[in-house]
């Protein structure tokens, strides 16, 4: 099996993997899963935090939603990180890096 396949662009893991892409881009994204990372929190808790509009963080909390990074509590409308996206994200590490990934201490 080869370990690095030509990408289809009808190829449900090549879909999701260049949304999360898309939303790990954004640098409010990642400033948003840094404060997650500290505790989970609200939409007007986060928006806070990142010093926006609520729509705007609405938008990136959505994309960071859809590629399972974070997942929202549907009765208290809570957000956290979600270790499904995260651990894609891993997976897709490391098959760049030969099984193994150095974290810094």
């Amino acid at each position: 099996m080869d370990p690095f396949p030509t990408p289809r662009p009808d190829d449900p893991d090549y879909i999701f993997e260049n949304a999360m892409f898309r939303a790990l881009a954004d640098p409010a994204a990642r400033h948003i899963l840094e404060i997650l990372r500290q505790s989970p929190g609200s939409l007007p808790e986060i928006t806070a935090m990142v010093g926006g509009f609520a729509h705007k963080t609405l938008q990136w909390l959505d994309a960071l939603e859809a590629t399972k990074l974070i997942a929202k509590d549907a009765q208290s409308k809570v957000y956290r990180l979600d270790s499904a996206g995260l651990g894609r994200l891993t997976d897709f590490a490391l098959r760049f890096s030969g099984g193994s990934i150095a974290l810094k201490a």
